[in-house]
């Protein structure tokens, strides 16, 4: 049996594509009677593909290693993969499957979830209490769309190489969620956390995010305390902001937060202005 403390799913997760020689590339569905429909390059519908192909890497890595493997019941649930060990673990694992495609010389980003549902109640959306996992990861897939295939295409599976696959190129990373947050959120009018933006699958490999090398309770106050899309006053939209509301909220005589709290927090601004000097994002 592993503990979470040194289950290195990452390395693991590299080495079981190449040990089962995992090909990405789908085409479409096969109905009965060999009929195979083209699934074209809608990225919602990839981004499930790439989900149904990762899961039997993970199954697999939780199999070898003393790991269950729950996948949620319903849609629009994080994770997309739980490993634990038992239920009443409180060491979980979250692995959750992100997918962007390459735009000309666009830098790349993915959205990382709600920052306003179990970040904030502990069990909103979520498979298990959020303070059950005690690590969370991201497979991230990068890949060119396929202009010229369509979704509707029928053929036999014999004559399945007449259909193009919708995209190509493909690559991933895997990495520890909070080290690619980044300290915006990732979508126009919705609530979602985004990430540090790159410019290709290798920075997101190696690159470290501006939370990277702050603590886990100032990642979640961050987060829990981020003004929602429909908030008309935000105290902050950045880390540079967040620091300065901590200030005035030290300062404040009539605030009721407990400033010994507060204080601990703002001490975090030097790590973060030394991530700030080497970093762009």
């Amino acid at each position: 049996m592993t503990n979470s403390s040194n289950f290195d799913f990452i390395n693991l997760f590299y080495n079981k594509v190449q040990e089962m020689n995992i090909n990405w590339d789908v085409k479409g569905l096969i109905a009965n009677e060999n009929t195979v429909y083209a699934i074209g390059n809608d990225s919602k519908l990839l981004g499930r593909i790439f989900e149904i192909i990762s899961a039997p890497v993970i199954k697999a890595i939780a199999e070898e290693h003393g790991y269950q493997v729950k996948i949620p019941d319903k849609q629009n649930t994080y994770p997309d993969f739980t490993l634990f060990k038992n239920e009443s673990d409180t060491n979980k694992i979250a692995i959750d499957i992100k997918t962007t495609y390459k735009e000309g010389n666009k830098k790349l980003s993915f959205t990382l979830g709600s920052f306003t549902s179990f970040i904030r109640d502990n069990k909103k959306n979520i498979a298990y209490p959020y303070s059950d996992y005690s690590e969370h990861f991201v497979i991230g897939f990068i890949y060119e769309r396929n202009h010229t295939a369509e979704e509707g295409q029928i053929v036999d599976y014999q004559h399945l190489n007449e259909l193009p696959v919708p995209y190509q190129n493909v690559d991933f990373f895997v990495r520890k969620k909070v080290d690619i947050t980044g300290q915006k959120k990732g979508s126009g009018n919705t609530d979602n956390m985004g990430s540090i933006s790159c410019a290709n699958v290798q920075e997101f490999k190696t690159l470290q995010g501006p939370f990277s090398s702050l603590s886990q309770n100032l990642y979640l106050h961050y987060w829990r305390n981020y003004p929602k899309n429909t908030q008309k006053d935000k105290d902050y939209l950045d880390l540079d902001g967040y620091f300065s509301s901590l200030e005035k909220l030290i300062d404040d005589p009539d605030a009721t937060h407990n400033k010994e709290q507060l204080e601990i927090l703002l001490e975090e601004r030097e790590p973060y202005k030394i991530w700030k000097d080497n970093n762009k994002q």
